[in-house]
């Protein structure tokens, strides 16, 4: 063997070590693209599931129920999701991989064996006679030549490719959410809570000698906007007319006689950010890379809530909801703020009231709450004591609310009826509470 064969097998090795090479490179820049582009899809997608499931919700209220604990949520929620998105990957999968797909003349072989279907036009030319013209052969190669230059650059650029459309998606969501706001908002300085915040455990509160019973019903997601325009909401029809007679023929809150109720503030738009702002004043924002707010122990352990004021005046505290208490950290800031009772989806269960395989959803819905209610009331009236009892109602819970067999069907729309609904259970139970002694 010379010389020179020697050199050709040398390079022959080379070049097909480096083939190997830029092989495996290939394999790894596809499967990190791959990895990138589903990870996109996911990112884009929470925030389209987000809105269809809750509405426009604020930053605050996602970071909130990422850093405490989730059970207890309605797992039917979570699986839409991944039901949804997993098919969406594939879709979008599909649809990024049809430029690998190697050219393999298909349709050149298919078009030759089927001649008589191109439609073909004659053009008669007085000196040079007959000719047929392919109405697109001149459109053709330029079109093939432009595909042909997208797919190059995409199969050799599709790391990048996919970088981009992750970055393009992090920008969308950051602008969608309110991230950017977000972030500045917490940056920001101000003296707010110096100047105005009043120490519940310092100020002076007096309580008569002979105490009140306190019930506080927490209706979620229920608006003042429900009322008509003339009332003070947003509607062409009142869907609250109980409880808008209830609010003007007593004391409600507004700037005007109406209804137009009292301004939302950032951190107090969720269920449990208004349970906390509602029972201590204070809004649940939390401090960016900090636990202080004590999930697992203590919830906000620096502040002085309603229940520790009432519970040091000798009452008994109780809070009753249908779903699981242990979402979102319910039931270790009223344990911890107040000492109360807790009667929850897990309680309806010890006490025989519904089977263990009863779940409607969240847990059971408001019907049995507010009966559940009107039986605890009266236990806790029967100690001697005084008590606060506090209500919180679900099956109004957005996107669309749970519509109970009893409720019936006088809207054509299902959460107007799910309104109207809970118009008439809070209104009936305030009309009970009124006809008994405590």
């Amino acid at each position: 063997m010379d010389t020179n064969e020697n050199i050709l097998i040398d390079e022959k090795k080379e070049n097909y070590t480096e083939n190997k090479k830029m092989k495996k490179t290939k394999k790894w820049k596809y499967a990190l693209a791959t990895l990138i582009l589903v990870f996109s899809v996911m990112l884009l997608y929470v925030y389209f599931w987000t809105v269809a499931q809750f509405g426009k919700i604020s930053f605050a209220q996602v970071i909130f129920h990422l850093v405490v604990p989730m059970e207890g949520a309605n797992s039917s929620l979570v699986l839409s999701y991944f039901k949804t998105v997993v098919w969406l990957i594939l879709f979008v999968l599909l649809v990024a991989f049809l430029p690998f797909i190697p050219d393999t003349n298909i349709w050149k072989k298919y078009k030759a064996n089927k001649n008589n279907d191109v439609k073909e036009k004659t053009v008669k030319r007085p000196k040079y006679g007959t000719k047929k013209i392919n109405r697109f052969s001149k459109i053709r190669p330029k079109l093939k030549k432009i595909i042909g230059a997208i797919r190059g650059f995409y199969t050799r650029h599709f790391l990048f490719v996919t970088v981009v459309v992750l970055v393009g998606v992090i920008v969308f969501d950051v602008i969608s959410f309110g991230i950017d706001q977000w972030l500045i908002d917490r940056f920001a300085s101000n003296t707010i809570f110096e100047d105005y915040y009043v120490d519940s455990s310092k100020a002076s509160i007096e309580f008569p000698e002979e105490k009140k019973n306190l019930i506080i019903i927490l209706a979620e997601s229920l608006e003042t906007s429900f009322a008509d325009k003339e009332n003070g909401g947003a509607m062409e029809e009142n869907y609250i007319p109980n409880l808008t007679h209830l609010a003007k023929e007593n004391t409600h809150f507004s700037s005007r006689e109406n209804l137009q109720g009292a301004t939302e503030v950032s951190g107090t738009s969720w269920t449990m950010a208004s349970m906390v702002a509602q029972t201590s004043g204070v809004p649940l924002m939390l401090p960016i890379g900090d636990n202080s707010y004590g999930k697992y122990a203590e919830f906000l352990p620096g502040i002085t809530s309603m229940g520790e004021i009432l519970a040091k005046q000798g009452y008994n505290n109780e809070l009753i909801l249908g779903s699981k208490s242990e979402f979102a950290g319910i039931d270790t800031y009223f344990l911890s703020h107040g000492n109360y009772k807790i009667f929850d989806y897990y309680t309806a269960i010890e006490k025989g009231y519904i089977d263990e395989d009863y779940y409607e959803f969240w847990g059971f819905e408001d019907k049995k709450l507010f009966e559940y209610a009107k039986e605890e009331a009266t236990e806790l009236s029967k100690t001697g004591e005084p008590f606060s009892l506090i209500i919180n109602s679900i099956d109004l819970h957005t996107p669309s609310g749970y519509l109970c067999p009893e409720c019936g069907s006088v809207y054509s729309d299902k959460y107007k009826n799910v309104i109207s609904c809970q118009d008439r259970l809070i209104n009936d139970y305030v009309q009970w509470a009124k006809k008994q002694d405590f």
